[in-house]
């Protein structure tokens, strides 16, 4: 399947995988499904968890309950609690450290068209 921004979901040998079309691959292992979000960063899910990698292949987040997008926000579910980061912000992560800046939430819906 075509992901966009040149990614490829292959299934082969009971295994998924992310690749691009130049042969780069995105996360060890196999996965179990992935998407391109906001044509800046890929995410992948394994073992009912998602984590979110730059288009180089850096890793920015390592292990959320639930990925969403909305609009340019970027909501990280886990335990009932999300966190919204802009794609700025999520860029700026090191592994498994999130800024002080960020705010958690208890319900996050989207409003309207923007």
């Amino acid at each position: 399947d075509e992901l966009g921004s040149g990614f490829l979901l292959l299934d082969g040998n009971d295994c998924r995988s992310v690749i691009h079309k130049t042969g780069f691959k995105v996360d060890t292992g196999c996965i179990e499904d992935a998407r391109v979000l906001n044509n800046r960063f890929i995410a992948t899910k394994k073992n009912n968890r998602w984590a979110i990698w730059t288009l180089t292949g850096r890793l920015l987040v390592d292990s959320t309950e639930e990925i969403f997008l909305a609009k340019n926000v970027i909501g990280l579910r886990n335990n009932s609690r999300t966190k919204l980061l802009t794609a700025a912000m999520l860029t700026t992560l090191p592994l498994g450290v999130m800024r002080e800046d960020t705010l958690i939430y208890e319900e996050v819906r989207s409003w309207g068209n923007d």
